[in-house]
């Protein structure tokens, strides 16, 4: 994380697309300007939804998009090439569990609850905190699906890095 400062208070940022939570990505891909083409958004809101404050009040000037540009110019000028790989561990509540490698393992009815929610979501990637729990809840339990279960285990999984998440979500 990185920090800046805004009329006097210090903020902290991800400063990579490493440090992006699955949280965070669907917070951009949903509320970032959507309707509007790249070179139009909102670098002021991008920056709100970088640290979780409106600063739809900060003035345009050469001197603030400077400072936006330094800070999350990145978001525009590296973007990320997810890995298609599944990651062998990962920690979760706690629990080291392995990432089973064969996606064939999910009964009917996770399968199910899977389709019905990406079928509620504005775009595909809101629904891989949900597909990543019901996939991974049984695992890190050690018993049978819980649909309850697997939804908390889905917020959990919105604070992982979105690097670690997006393969086992898709």
């Amino acid at each position: 994380m990185t920090s800046i400062h805004i009329n006097g208070v210090k903020y902290f940022y991800p400063s990579c697309w490493e440090e992006i939570t699955v949280g965070l990505y669907i917070k951009i891909l949903t509320e970032w300007d959507t309707e509007k083409d790249l070179a139009d958004r909102s670098y002021v809101k991008l920056l709100g939804l970088m640290i979780g404050k409106d600063f739809a009040g900060m003035e345009d000037t050469i001197e603030n998009q400077v400072t936006l540009i330094n800070a999350i110019g990145w978001v525009v000028f590296n973007p990320f090439q997810f890995s298609k790989e599944l990651p062998k561990a990962l920690q979760i509540s706690r629990e080291i569990i392995s990432i089973p490698q064969n996606i064939k393992e999910l009964s009917i009815g996770q399968n199910i609850h899977v389709r019905r929610h990406i079928e509620s979501c504005k775009v595909l990637e809101q629904a891989i905190p949900f597909a990543c729990g019901v996939y991974l809840q049984p695992l890190i339990d050690k018993s049978k699906f819980d649909l309850n279960r697997a939804k908390i285990i889905a917020k959990e999984i919105e604070q992982l890095p979105i690097y670690l998440i997006h393969p086992i979500g898709f």
